[in-house]
């Protein structure tokens, strides 16, 4: 077997063993946690590489000790199987796995740390303070960032340190204002002369994805220059979306796209004589949604009144039942749930600043048509659906059916004011 598959697979059992251990009486979390969570960060991104997702929806070991200690892991004998449960199917999936299949996600070297460089225009002392926050926060998220306000002196060879610096570096952060585009059209100053070699690499490799245009102060309707005129670019001019902006170019940076690539499946008519039979189960597809929002009717009467939104790590399992004909109970009952809780007073997603204020103390939720209840997982993502309507066989409808709006707020954000 090949051994990154080896190592992974010693990972993923250990894992299950430190998560069986603290629940058991075994060490205390404290002891424990650090080399979880260091494990977790080295496992979601070995099994990414393999096009599979870790299945422990647990941030670190308090995650999974706020799960036991709800009240429905009451035994040491539940929480073991509750752990054999979630990582069965993962552990078969990479025993399985042929080495060839691997696929390294990161545009960095494996295991390094990715360096980039900032290019962009001195336009005020304002923009030039902007762009270093930008670049001190991603130091501080495991970024190498080159940025001439912290590298150049008095007497620095300025044009010497642009082309070092875009050598050395796996990324670019192209900063679009008015006066970058305008200066990189032209090519003038510092800001034509990294242009130029920028576009000189480019044509090197016409596909690369090495330079990230970001936008700011910029109001023109060709927000890039010409040479980075096809380039996919992210938007920071609307200050209010700034954190999930960041979140998505830190991301994009690290190799850890937001969502994932699903794992490739076989084809059902390859040797269908050879396939083992397949056990029964539902549809997914009926209790199911992977879009970030929408709308879903679904019969709350089957699959346990389970209903899934999201993918990823932007999962929600959903439970329900019908309370009567205008309201729904929701229930925090699935492992990756962190809690529930009920918007008072908002009438719609946009009336939600942040999610994070409600009260999530209990389980089980009941709320009316048009009102809102706001779902946490243990990723620490959290989502908006909205009861449209309630049919119920015991309150007279010829179905058990409910329909609800809902809304999962990407990059970790947690304010619904531009939802839907």
């Amino acid at each position: 077997m090949n051994n990154d598959v080896s190592s992974l697979l010693r990972d993923l059992e250990d894992q299950k063993a430190i998560m069986i251990a603290v629940a058991t009486g075994g060490p205390k979390i404290q002891e424990k946690n650090p080399e979880f969570m260091d494990r977790r960060r080295r496992i979601r991104q070995e099994l990414q590489t393999l096009g599979l997702q870790d299945p422990n929806p647990f941030v670190d070991l308090w995650g999974w000790y706020g799960k036991w200690s709800a009240g429905e892991l009451t035994t040491y004998a539940s929480r073991r199987t509750f752990v054999a449960n979630m990582y069965s199917e993962v552990l078969d999936q990479v025993s399985t796995t042929k080495p060839e299949t691997k696929k390294e996600p990161v545009t960095h070297p494996a295991g390094e740390t990715p360096r980039v460089f900032f290019s962009y225009s001195h336009d005020s002392p304002q923009h030039k303070a902007w762009v270093r926050d930008l670049a001190t926060r991603l130091r501080a998220n495991g970024v190498d960032v080159i940025l001439d306000q912290w590298e150049l002196k008095l007497g620095s060879d300025l044009p010497s340190f642009m082309e070092a610096s875009l050598t050395a570096s796996n990324r670019v952060i192209a900063v679009c204002t008015e006066t970058y585009v305008f200066k990189a059209n032209k090519e003038q100053g510092g800001v034509g002369y990294e242009k130029m070699i920028l576009t000189a690499q480019l044509m090197r490799d016409i596909s690369s994805d090495r330079i990230i245009p970001v936008i700011r102060d910029n109001a023109q309707s060709v927000v890039v220059p010409v040479f980075l005129g096809s380039r996919i670019y992210l938007d920071f001019r609307d200050q209010t979306q700034f954190e999930g902006k960041y979140q998505e170019l830190l991301r994009d940076i690290h190799g850890a796209p937001l969502l994932a690539r699903p794992p490739l499946g076989r084809s059902p008519f390859t040797n269908p004589a050879l396939r083992p039979p397949q056990p029964f189960t539902p549809d997914p597809e009926k209790y199911a949604s992977s879009a970030l929002s929408g709308r879903v009717t679904f019969d709350y009467s089957n699959n346990n009144g389970r209903f899934t939104l999201g993918v990823g790590d932007l999962t929600f399992e959903t439970v329900w039942s019908a309370a009567s004909d205008v309201a729904a109970h929701a229930y925090a009952n699935a492992p990756q749930i962190r809690g529930i809780a009920i918007a008072n007073g908002a009438r719609d997603f946009a009336d939600i600043q942040d999610a994070r204020v409600y009260d999530y103390s209990s389980r089980v939720r009941t709320p009316r048509v048009g009102e809102i209840v706001l779902w946490q997982n243990y990723v620490g993502y959290s989502m908006a659906t909205k009861v449209v309507a309630v049919q119920a066989k015991t309150h007279g409808s010829m179905v058990d059916e409910l329909t609800v709006d809902y809304a999962i707020a990407p990059n970790g954000a947690h304010d619904f004011r531009t939802s839907r």
